[in-house]
């Protein structure tokens, strides 16, 4: 935890460099204070034509966002980019080092990726547990859950329910339907769910392609732990 904290303040020092370079260009004649975003437009030029640049000339409501606003988002989007996808790859080829008549299934019809992305999500839930706190008062299951409390979820709990899903533990490429919600559900369904999706499938389809056959280096253990999931090692071999 030491170390994520420290990777965090290197990620927001990086970004606050980043708006302080951005608003000097907006307003060159204003000294950056770090304190707040420039108004870009005024004068100078405009703070860039790219995400960080749209994030400081975007409005909200008729208010530009604040400095810790786009600090956040900045460092959500990295985590969400980058953090869940390398933990799914991951656990992903894990499980695929483990399984060789799948593993080769797949190299074999390619086509079938796509299917296996969904079914590893479902199966390895690369985020596995949340909070959330109930605004009204909510039945489930019999169990009332009063308005203001927070309580806990776990979306890997969730996707192995075997009222959802045949046979839960098997894992099978070809489910259809596999309504898993690896990726949440509802208000705060995962924004970049297709771009995951797509960056998945490219990197099982390229890795299979050079390197089809592998397995986990003999008399290594797995261990896995974090938020999100992922393989703390993963040594392979191949011919």
């Amino acid at each position: 935890m030491a170390a994520v904290r420290a990777a965090s303040e290197r990620c927001y020092a990086y970004f606050g460099r980043l708006l302080d370079e951005r608003a000097v260009r907006a307003e060159p004649d204003r000294p950056a204070t770090g304190g707040s975003t420039a108004s870009p437009g005024s004068s100078g030029t405009e703070p860039g034509d790219d995400l960080i640049g749209w994030l400081m000339a975007a409005e909200v409501e008729g208010e530009r966002l604040t400095r810790e606003n786009i600090l956040d988002i900045s460092y959500l989007l990295i985590l969400a980019g980058l953090d869940t996808f390398a933990s799914s790859l991951a656990c992903m080829i894990a499980r695929l080092a483990r399984l060789p008549e799948l593993r080769r299934r797949l190299v074999a019809e390619p086509d079938l990726f796509a299917g296996a992305v969904e079914e590893l999500l479902r199966f390895e839930s690369p985020v596995q547990t949340g909070f959330r706190t109930a605004t009204t008062d909510v039945e489930i299951a019999g169990e009332v859950i009063a308005a203001g409390t927070t309580f806990f979820l776990c979306w890997s709990s969730a996707n192995l329910d075997p009222a959802a899903f045949p046979d839960p533990l098997a894992i099978d490429v070809a489910r259809r339907p596999n309504p898993h919600i690896a990726f949440g559900n509802g208000f705060h369904r995962c924004l970049g769910i297709h771009l995951a999706r797509m960056e998945l499938r490219t990197a099982l389809d390229q890795l299979h392609r050079r390197i089809p056959d592998y397995a986990l280096k003999p008399g290594h253990e797995l261990v896995f732990s974090g938020k999100p999931r992922t393989v703390n090692g993963l040594p392979l071999v191949w011919a």
